[in-house]
Parts: C-alpha cells; sequence; structure tokens
C-alpha cells in the first residue's frame, strides 16, 4: 500500500479500503484510510465473531455495489447541478 502511495500520490486519508475480513478494515486504520467491511464473501462470519459489529469499520455494506454507492455519498456524488 505504501509502495502504491509514493507512487501515485495517493491521499490515504481520502481513500477507502473496501473487504471482507477484519484485517482489511484493520489495514485500513493502519494506513488512515477508512475500512468498509462488505458482508459477502467472509463479511457475514467475520461480523458474527465481533457479535455483529466490525470494530473499526467506517461503514458496513451488504456487498460491492452497495459499499460503492457509500463511498460515492461519502465524496458528495452525485453532485447537484444548480
Amino acid at each position: 500500500m505504501r509502495q502504491a502511495q509514493e507512487r501515485f500520490a495517493i491521499d490515504l486519508t481520502r481513500s477507502f479500503v473496501v473487504g471482507d475480513k477484519a484485517a482489511d478494515v484493520g489495514l485500513a486504520s493502519a494506513v488512515g484510510a477508512r475500512g468498509i467491511l462488505v458482508r459477502t464473501g467472509y463479511g457475514e462470519a467475520e461480523l458474527a465473531r465481533h457479535d455483529g459489529r466490525m470494530p473499526g469499520a467506517s461503514h458496513v455494506a451488504a456487498d460491492l455495489m452497495a459499499a460503492t454507492s457509500w463511498i460515492l455519498a461519502e465524496a458528495g456524488h452525485p453532485k447537484d447541478e444548480a
């Protein structure tokens, strides 16, 4: 992650990590990004192991499409045209 950050000048504070494991959310926290857990794949089992919550996650989404919609909303999209 750090190599990509340096090579492409990525602002990790404005970045998101989407995954289905607690380790994915942990990676986000470790680098200063926002972590999103998806319930698909291993996500439901991860939630069950943590009593229905994911510590450190900024959001828990039903699937990748829902995660994408949340990210876009957080970024202010769609922007209202005046």
